[in-house]
């Protein structure tokens, strides 16, 4: 990630990009990504961000989850360019 400076951004994004690496580990391939819809990816992605951690107050988020919920639109945003890279061939 050249080009990052700023240390906070530098680990967001590095977690971001473990988590991503992560669903994909886990069977939510890219192949999988390019059989669903960008608005499907992008309505998971907030489902994940508004999720609350039992008992905690409302307005709480959760940071991994948060991480998650970026990982599913970085997820999102790859499965619109190789669409758009096939459109394009």
């Amino acid at each position: 990630m050249s080009g990052i400076t700023h240390p906070d951004t530098a680990r967001v994004l590095r977690d971001i990009a473990g988590e991503r690496e992560r669903q994909v580990n886990k069977n939510w391939t890219r192949d999988h990504d390019d059989h669903h819809d960008t608005d499907t990816l992008v309505r998971l992605s907030a489902s994940y961000a508004r999720r609350q951690g039992k008992g905690k107050a409302p307005g709480y988020f959760d940071r991994e989850r948060l991480v998650q919920a970026a990982a599913l639109l970085v997820a999102a945003v790859e499965a619109m360019d190789r669409r758009e890279a096939r459109d394009v061939e």
